[in-house]
């Protein structure tokens, strides 16, 4: 242990001696920082005293900065511009090598001149062998009609008029269902559920007793007198009565049948679907009490007779000239239906703040169900204004452009706003007049190189971040 610990303290010994001998005074790099650190301080020095009053200091600045502008080679380091020096060399701070400056980048008032400069628009030129394998296309801008369209989706909807809720006519129990779940188609005809009532059993019996009293007229020794006949007609018009109470009870055919023929009442009443339809709805579960308060469940057609709309309001206005609207579907290939559009039947849904529009379609494909997810495509008509293709506005960052053709082959990139869009054309706010030539094919190409130009200035002297398109 003691051997090592010697040997340690007898390294950082040699260690601190190399260090004790280095000459830091010949060191080329500590001496370039402290020669760029002194002509910093000299800068400022003279700065200060011509400030406040020593003119000879401020003069000697101005005069060292005007021979160096008269065209001696500075040089830089590109990621310490403070850094500048008159012979080549490595940067102090990072290591890198200098570049050379220019003279000319010494003054600030010739910086503002070259960024006055770069602030002009780039033109682009392209001779004729160019301008034939580029493809330049120029078309004038002018006033023609914009198109608007809305792509959108649509829900497909029942007529909720046409649904039809199973509900009892009298109070009872559900013993059964015939249906296991929403969604679930059934035919006309078919048990939609069973119900246990004592007020359905006590109308069966009020039904029986007037039968009894009828067989009775027709049968033994009252049949010779003479009020059996207004009597049986009493009778008759009451039967037929309750007959039709019980049949507007729902009583199925065979529980009445049963009643007629052999006289004895049904205790669970099946109900019958009256017509076909697609259950939407399911109240009651077996075991649960209903009652004509309360359906049981509900079915109807499952086709859709009607799409909702969805939009967002800033879309409304659009439709103020109103619109048409064409509705296609993946389920059916090729079933189209169109339907005109109106913005005031639309309602704002307050909870996601899109408007809904409703339509009522007609002939609607037995597949395309309630729910079914549609494709909507809204065509608006749109205002004469002044117009440009879509294709050839360059989109960036940085704004909107186009490429001004200025003849003879000449580009210029021109920022313009824009407004209103179709399918093919969009609106030109600002930026152009009409009858001005821009570039509708080519126009990448263009403006690639109008970037290119732009950085090659911005390096030269600094261009504006918005001449970058």
């Amino acid at each position: 242990m003691l051997g090592i610990g010697g040997a340690t303290v007898a390294l950082l010994a040699g260690v601190v001696g190399m260090v004790a001998s280095y000459d830091y005074v010949n060191d080329p790099l500590i001496s370039q920082a402290r020669a760029v650190t002194a002509d910093a301080g000299a800068h400022a020095d003279g700065g200060h005293d011509q400030m406040h009053g020593r003119p000879e200091a401020g003069n000697a600045l101005l005069t060292a900065a005007t021979k160096s502008a008269s065209g001696v080679t500075q040089y830089t380091c590109p990621m310490h511009p403070n850094i500048v020096t008159a012979q080549p060399g490595s940067c102090p701070i990072c290591g890198m090598h200098l570049v050379k400056a220019g003279a000319t980048q010494s003054m600030p008032q010739h910086q503002h001149a070259q960024q006055s400069a770069a602030a002009a628009p780039i033109a682009v030129t392209v001779g004729d062998a160019a301008y034939r394998q580029m493809g330049i296309a120029v078309e004038v801008v002018t006033h023609r009609q914009l198109k608007p369209v809305i792509n959108t989706y649509a829900v497909l909807e029942s007529d909720q008029g046409r649904a039809t809720s199973a509900t009892p006519k009298f109070e009872g129990w559900i013993k059964r269902l015939g249906v296991a779940a929403t969604g679930e188609r059934v035919r006309q005809g078919q048990v939609l559920y069973e119900i246990y009532s004592a007020e359905a059993q006590q109308r069966q019996r009020d039904y029986l007793d007037l039968l009894t009293r009828r067989d009775g007229l027709t049968s033994g020794g009252m049949a010779a007198l003479e009020q059996s006949n207004a009597m049986l007609g009493s009778l008759a018009r009451e039967i037929a009565r309750q007959r039709d109470r019980l049949r507007e009870a729902e009583i199925p055919p065979a529980v009445m049948a049963k009643l007629d023929t052999e006289r004895r009442i049904t205790e669970v009443i099946p109900v019958l679907a009256q017509r076909d339809g697609i259950v939407s709805a399911i109240n009651v579960r077996p075991g649960g009490f209903a009652g004509p308060s309360q359906p049981v469940l509900t079915y109807g057609d499952p086709r859709g007779t009607s799409a909702t709309l969805s939009l967002y309001p800033d879309q409304l206005p659009l439709l103020a000239q109103g619109g048409q609207l064409t509705l296609t579907s993946d389920t059916v290939p090729g079933w189209r239906a169109t339907a005109p559009l109106r913005a005031t039947t639309a309602e704002v849904d307050p909870a996601t703040r899109k408007a809904r529009v409703r339509v009522t379609l007609n002939q609607v494909p037995a597949a395309l169900v309630a729910g079914t997810f549609l494709h909507a495509i809204v065509e608006v008509a749109g205002e004469t204004t002044l117009t440009a293709p879509r294709d050839a506005v360059l989109r960036t960052g940085h704004g909107s452009f186009v490429m001004v053709a200025l003849g003879e082959g000449r580009f210029v990139p021109t920022e313009v706003r824009l407004g209103k869009e179709d399918a093919e054309r969009v609106e030109i706010v600002d930026g152009l007049a009409e009858g001005a030539a821009i570039a509708v094919n080519g126009q990448f190409l263009l403006g690639a190189e109008a970037s290119l130009a732009a950085t090659r200035q911005r390096m030269g002297g600094g261009a504006a971040a918005k001449e970058i398109l």
